[in-house]
């Protein structure tokens, strides 16, 4: 949650719509990653492929769509604006899924073949596992910066934080 102060709801959220994307799809004003995460994106093999890092950097600074939000209002505690926001890790997170669940029915195949799909998983105790687990690490970090980065999208307006 950011906090505006005394200002507008509508000021702050016509800024938060001139520099955020809503929807499906990707942007590349906020395309640069901060290089540790970009080298830690390709370094894991969940994201060898380049369209792991091209969802990374083309969906930051996006909100998305589905449940995802931006909510900007006055709190009825003490009466200034304030922005919430709500997104997940995008198409980012999705490929991970995706290729994470490929890795997991290899397993469950050979482990439990009686287990549903549905319910796949990848032993942390496996080289897979332990880089999984990275995978994931690495994908909250980036959802940890796309909210950042949606949150000084009031660029321009005074926060108090």
């Amino acid at each position: 949650m950011t906090n505006f102060g005394n200002i507008s709801p509508k000021e702050v959220l016509d800024k938060a719509h001139s520099v955020t994307h809503f929807g499906g799809g990707g942007r590349l004003e906020f395309s640069e990653l901060p290089k540790d995460l970009e080298e830690r994106i390709v370094a894991n093999k969940f994201f060898n492929n380049q369209a792991s890092l091209n969802l990374a950097k083309s969906h930051l600074g996006t909100q998305g769509d589905g449940n995802h939000f931006l909510f900007v209002g006055i709190s009825k505690q003490t009466g200034e604006t304030m922005m919430v926001t709500h997104h997940g890790s995008r198409g980012f997170g999705a490929n991970l899924y995706t290729h994470g669940m490929k890795v997991a029915e290899m397993f469950r195949k050979d482990i439990s073949p009686q287990t549903l799909p549905k319910n796949a998983w990848i032993p942390y105790d496996t080289n897979e596992g332990k880089s999984y687990w990275e995978a994931l690490q690495i994908v909250r970090d980036w959802t940890k910066l796309n909210h950042t980065t949606i949150q000084k999208c009031g660029g321009g307006i005074e926060r108090i934080d």
